[in-house]
């Protein structure tokens, strides 16, 4: 008799178990087990699939589909992509106003993560948007676009509408200027100088950016102000606020705590100097770490109130306050703070000696090293 050696009488003795086992009832209940959940699963997929189908079909029937830029564009990529909600992992809320909220969120495809801001569209009499506001829409969205060029303007990816909200891909920020000087004064005495410096140099240059295509911002403040860990420091929210306005501006309060006084008025047109004194106010909140007109939050002013307090400033108002600041900042202030007949375009503001010091020190990496001489490990 032919004798196997040990190895070969092991293998042997495992296919005769296999084969036994195969013939038993064991395995096909463990086979049948396979199947139902395989089939679970087909099914499931098939759910998703069908109802990915059917999300995608709305809205590409919805009308106002086409008014946007229902693709992303992401600048050193050569493809491009559908905008599609279902193609973001949400990574939780980082921001939300009255009308507004934003999201971080990673782009599956590309793997690129992004903020995404939906915006509840103003209503109408009829309950739907209207032709006019269809236009204001895709002229707005054609600026954020033109926007995109300059590296102290939030990138703009894409955007689409639909269920009567604005949803709006962009460029992730790690934190907005408000948290940013509430951290920095929570530890130091003071806003420090040279960072305040970096900062009106960086959102000076966005505003000549936006004046460069002949449009305005109308709602600088710390909140659209943001910043990263690696030194950059841009505006955001370019066009928003205009999507927002008839319907929604005058009631929200945080916007108006930043209006200079001749839009409370009402009368008359308003120009970038409009801008010039709500980089003013922001620069004094900055440096204060509250906002400077009330000593409650702005949101809890009276309209009557914040426009009493706004025509009654002085440009001087502050000095006690800031009187650690040197004179060349100052004197920014004051000029952002001047009645309308006096406070200067955005050439008056690059003239000053506040702006050339701080334009030489406004590069990423000079504004990372001076964040982290502040200190480092409790900002982002």
């Amino acid at each position: 008799m032919h004798v196997l050696p040990e190895n070969e009488q092991l293998v042997a003795k495992a296919v005769k178990n296999l084969t036994d086992f195969s013939n038993s009832s064991g395995i096909k209940a463990i086979i049948r087990e396979w199947l139902i959940e395989d089939s679970k699963n087909i099914s499931l997929r098939s759910n998703q699939l069908k109802q990915d189908f059917e999300y995608e079909q709305q809205i590409l029937a919805t009308p106002l589909y086409s008014v946007t830029t229902p693709r992303l564009v992401f600048p050193g990529r050569n493809s491009e992509y559908r905008f599609n909600i279902l193609d973001f992992d949400d990574k939780g809320e980082i921001g939300r106003t009255t009308f507004s909220v934003v999201h971080k969120c990673r782009h599956k495809p590309s793997d690129i993560v992004v903020a995404i801001k939906s915006i509840q569209l103003p209503p109408t009499a009829s309950g739907n948007i209207t032709e006019e506001q269809i236009k204001n829409l895709k002229r707005e969205v054609q600026l954020l676009r033109a926007l995109t060029y300059s590296p102290k303007i939030t990138t703009f990816y894409g955007s689409f509408i639909y269920d009567n909200k604005l949803y709006i891909c962009m460029e992730f920020m790690e934190m907005s200027l408000t948290k940013y000087y509430e951290q920095v004064h929570q530890e130091k005495a003071s806003f420090p100088e040279e960072m305040l410096g970096c900062i009106c140099v960086c959102i000076t240059d966005a505003l000549i950016a936006c004046k460069s295509i002949q449009i305005m911002h109308r709602d600088v403040k710390p909140l659209n102000i943001l910043l990263n860990r690696t030194g950059q420091i841009k505006l955001c929210d370019f066009g928003v606020s205009r999507i927002l306005q008839e319907s929604l501006a005058t009631t929200i309060i945080g916007t108006m705590a930043y209006w200079p006084p001749e839009r409370f008025t009402g009368v008359g047109s308003f120009d970038i100097r409009h801008d010039v004194w709500s980089l003013g106010i922001t620069i004094v909140e900055t440096a204060l770490g509250s906002y400077p007109l009330s000593k409650n939050s702005s949101f809890n002013a009276s309209f009557a109130n914040m426009r009493d307090k706004t025509r009654n400033l002085k440009p001087d108002q502050f000095d006690g306050q800031l009187s650690h600041y040197s004179n060349d900042t100052m004197e920014f202030i004051h000029l952002c703070l001047q009645d309308i007949d006096n406070r200067p375009k955005y050439d008056g503001l690059t003239n000053t000696n506040f702006y050339k010091i701080y334009s030489e020190k406004k590069a990423p990496l000079d504004v990372a090293k001076i964040m982290n001489s502040i200190g480092e490990g409790y900002h982002f």
